[in-house]
């Protein structure tokens, strides 16, 4: 950016180097060219604004030079969903929540600590509890305005699927503009790697991370041409298809153990928490789902030391499923 001022200050010096005769305009003419000059500056410095305040820019062209842009478009619907996240909040703050605090009463019930963990207790009475929430129209005072909460509910919950409707669609229309090149099926985008670059990218660092990029996606590419065409023997068929059936087998019974282990502790949970009369009890269940939640998917991920996938992506389909 600080590249891209300094080139407008030097072409703006050579415009007013320019004779006098060639610049005398009538006055209608030079409004219109003193508006669209200053139309031009606005854009840029929105564009250098919103360029300066976005979220993680730096960091995740890092990312895309280091690991691809299959990597980096994960990290880039994660900032995504943070952004949507961040408008619903304060949609549903402004409509939802703060008229619900305006007519909430007292709340008489002792505060413990436990309710972070748990969720009850004292937030039952509370804005952080569903049960609070109301549908019914809130009174204001003898004023006999009225502020009706299932409205709020319908528009508040149909303005955010419309905004997330129409942010979705703007962000497959600008990648569908700037990525959209149809070069042969066999190419496996090797020409749009190669013939496509930015050239609007002139800082010598974004530089540098572009062809780190580009460099990635071309291994990426390669890899997967050179792994199809490797043909194995019938043993190491065999072997490879033994590996792959055998760790289904296992994925399949762990993942039929966790499912079994939490029915019976659902069923018996409430039997536990009426045999002990510590509030902290109730926390057993969600402890047991969260540790299996955090151990099972790391013993999956060992898998890949006895299993071998002819393309890199089967590997990680297969872990998604399991």
């Amino acid at each position: 950016m600080e590249e891209k001022r300094n080139l407008r200050k030097i072409v703006d010096k050579e415009k007013s180097k320019q004779p006098r005769r060639i610049l005398e305009l009538t006055g209608c003419a030079q409004c219109l060219n003193s508006i669209s000059l200053a139309c031009r500056r606005s854009k840029n410095s929105l564009s250098e604004l919103f360029s300066s305040i976005s979220l993680w820019q730096k960091t995740l062209k890092v990312i895309g030079g280091k690991f691809g842009t299959s990597v980096l478009s994960y990290f880039n619907f994660l900032r995504w969903l943070l952004k949507f996240n961040i408008f619903l909040f304060i949609v549903t703050f402004s409509f939802i929540i703060i008229p619900q605090l305006t007519m909430a009463e007292k709340n008489h019930l002792r505060f413990t600590g436990l309710e972070f963990l748990t969720g009850a207790g004292y937030f039952r009475d509370t804005v952080m509890y569903y049960g609070f929430y109301t549908n019914t129209a809130n009174q204001h005072g003898n004023s006999g305005t009225s502020y009706n909460m299932q409205l709020a509910y319908i528009f508040t919950v149909g303005a955010c699927l419309v905004v997330c409707f129409f942010s979705l669609l703007f962000s497959m229309a600008r990648y569908f503009r700037n990525n959209f090149i149809n070069p042969h099926i066999y190419s496996r985008r090797i020409a749009k790697l190669i013939f496509c670059w930015d050239f609007t990218v002139t800082h010598e660092s974004a530089v540098k991370l572009k062809q780190k990029n580009l460099r990635t996606e071309i291994r990426e590419n390669l890899s997967e041409i050179r792994q199809e065409k490797v043909k194995l023997t019938l043993n190491q068929r065999l072997i490879r298809f033994a590996a792959h059936l055998a760790a289904w087998v296992v994925s399949t019974g762990v993942g039929i153990a966790c499912c079994t282990a939490v029915y019976y502790l659902a069923e018996n949970n409430s039997e536990f928490v009426a045999n002990h009369g510590n509030p902290g009890a109730v926390l057993l269940l969600p402890f047991v789902v969260s540790c299996i939640n955090l151990v099972v998917p790391r013993f999956y991920s060992m898998f890949r030391l006895v299993e071998h996938y002819e393309m890199p992506r089967h590997e990680v389909s297969v872990l998604l499923i399991r």
